[in-house]
């Protein structure tokens, strides 16, 4: 009986390695694929090419990538999202896909900001307090550690 269910486990196993294999086979099935060779392209040059081999349409403010620095780019029958993955890694740009449409924004920088909220007439830790930035509108709970010495 043992050696049933050992066989049965094993089977099953090797079912699942299968499934496995051809499901990492397929994960960019779906995507067109792209070939470039250009060497100190524009960024707007390099879209172009994307657009013209794709079909996807790339939205942007022409200030985005006016002032980029020109690319070197070589990839042979890559996905699509592999593709801009590599083209703008270095660069201060984003995207995002919705089906055959692109859209380039300026990366989010993410900021970090540390130090004690205190009371300015009695220097008392502030419990609770709220830090707002008022250029992006934005606040955040200020995280605290009180100590008592």
């Amino acid at each position: 009986m043992m050696q049933f269910h050992s066989k049965i486990s094993l089977l099953l196993l090797l079912c699942l390695m299968h499934f496995c294999i051809e499901a990492k086979g397929t994960e960019h099935e779906d995507e067109p694929l792209v070939t470039l060779d250009m060497r100190q392209a524009p960024v707007q040059k390099v879209l172009a090419e994307i657009t013209r081999q794709t079909g996807v349409t790339f939205s942007y403010e022409s200030s985005l990538i006016k002032h980029l620095p020109a690319v070197d780019i070589t990839m042979t029958d890559k996905p699509l999202s592999y593709c801009l993955r590599i083209l703008l890694q270095k660069l201060p740009v984003e995207y995002i896909q919705t089906g055959k449409y692109i859209i380039l924004k300026k990366k989010q920088k993410t900021v970090v900001i540390s130090g004690f909220v205190r009371d300015k007439a009695s220097s008392e830790s502030l419990i609770g307090a709220s830090i707002y930035d008022a250029e992006s509108t934005g606040g955040q709970p200020a995280m605290q550690t009180v100590s008592s010495v």
